[in-house]
């Protein structure tokens, strides 16, 4: 197992600790892999929080796929959107 300490800017007392099992990773590329896997695990608390994904009564395998796919489309649309309208 291969582990990689990441401190918070500005203060070296505070560290996330980040693990992988692939050894051939350098540290910069776990913490980037651990930062997509963030983004999709935010990604799914807004679906679930704001996009109420976890109350569909779809009950159908495809059903489910298009539903999920129509909230993330509609989840980037929201995002794109409230970029665009910062300073």
């Amino acid at each position: 197992m291969k582990l990689v300490f990441v401190t918070k800017r500005g203060q070296t007392d505070q560290y996330l600790v980040l693990a992988t099992t692939k050894l051939s990773l350098k540290p910069d590329e776990i913490i980037q892999m651990y930062g997509r896997c963030w983004q999709i695990e935010c990604c799914f608390k807004v679906a679930k929080q704001y996009l109420q994904f976890d109350q569909t009564q779809i009950q159908s395998y495809d059903g489910l796929c298009g539903h999920l796919a129509m909230v993330m489309l509609f989840w980037r649309y929201h995002n794109v959107r409230t970029q665009m309208n910062e300073p």
